[in-house]
């Protein structure tokens, strides 16, 4: 079965086929042959490229080049002397090995009367940020491609997690960006510098001295068995069903599970910032969720965290641009 890439001025009608009659320079649909699939994936395990995003990006180069940015942050960086490249993105699907449960849960809920700790669930946490890991990749080597320095308003997207799934996938995407000669800060990273940050966001950034470094990205599954909060003798029902104990009252140790999950993830971009040489990270976007765990009853909650940010450095355009003007003839 083939896969699909865009060709102009051609449409292939089954593997090693094309269509005829087609009108010059038009985009169609073309089924890659078995041979072009097998070079596809022997390409992206050398590190490099897919054919159809080799094709895509050369087709922006010799056209006009798409891009993320509104009409205004266009015309704001061109001003500042930056160049926007192209639309650049990157992808992974990731198979989820198997989680084991803390033992006690497994052995009956209590061993010998202890109570069950919270912990990282580490098979999923390595997982989920493994898939990111390779995404950003291929959005890097895509970026590299067009020869970026950047690449602005990147946007991650991962499917929902439910507890058991098998797989997870992320997409990126971003507007690569070229610095002009003048203004082109220095970066201890040899590589294009990835932020979250919008084009008018980045925009305040360089005309005040600063610049993107890098995008700083974790998350992590935490699981919360509920035998931490009551004893055994109070497990009859679901900590949910509303009024079972008498009255409202925080559920501490879940509590203290949110916010162990966040700071997991707080000290991991923080240690990042720093081996960038950061002088601050900004756009923090901090994010948990919730899932409980049972089937008849709750019997645990385990918690994602996730949080995307931008490192910074100083070393920017540092000029404020002209604003972009507009004449029109009112005829009169």
């Amino acid at each position: 079965m083939g896969l699909f890439s865009r060709r102009g001025g051609q449409q292939s009608s089954g593997p090693g086929g094309s269509g005829a009659g087609q009108p010059a320079g038009r985009a169609d649909i073309h089924i890659m042959t078995t041979g072009e699939v097998a070079e596809s994936t022997d390409a992206i395990a050398r590190g490099g490229l897919p054919l159809t995003a080799s094709e895509r990006l050369g087709s922006e180069r010799r056209t006009t080049s798409t891009s993320t940015l509104s009409p205004n942050e266009f015309l704001v960086l061109r001003a500042l002397g930056v160049e926007p490249l192209a639309q650049v993105m990157g992808s992974s699907v990731y198979q989820i090995g198997y989680q084991p449960l803390p033992y006690q849960m497994q052995a009956g809920m209590m061993m010998g009367g202890g109570m069950i700790p919270s912990s990282v669930l580490q098979v999923q946490t390595d997982a989920v940020n493994r898939c990111r890991e390779l995404a950003i990749g291929r959005l890097m080597e895509e970026a590299m491609a067009v020869g970026a320095d950047a690449v602005v308003a990147v946007n991650i997207s991962s499917t929902a997690l439910s507890f058991g799934s098998s797989t997870v996938d992320t997409s990126i995407s971003g507007t690569a960006i070229r610095y002009g000669e003048g203004s082109r800060p220095k970066s201890k990273l040899n590589q294009p510098a990835l932020t979250n940050l919008s084009g008018a966001e980045v925009i305040q950034l360089l005309t005040n001295g600063f610049h993107p470094v890098g995008l700083l990205a974790s998350s992590v599954f935490y699981f919360a068995p509920l035998m931490s909060v009551f004893g055994v003798g109070q497990m009859g029902g679901s900590i949910f069903a509303g009024g079972a104990w008498g009255g409202n009252f925080e559920v501490t140790s879940l509590s203290h599970a949110v916010r162990d999950s966040q700071r997991i993830v707080q000290r991991d971009i923080s240690r990042k910032a720093k081996e960038m040489g950061a002088a601050g990270v900004v756009g923090a976007a901090l994010t948990t969720t919730a899932r409980p765990y049972g089937e008849e009853r709750v019997q645990a909650v385990y918690y994602f965290s996730s949080i995307f940010a931008t490192a910074i450095a100083e070393g920017g355009a540092g000029k404020t641009p002209s604003p972009p003007t507009m004449n029109l003839d009112l005829g009169v």
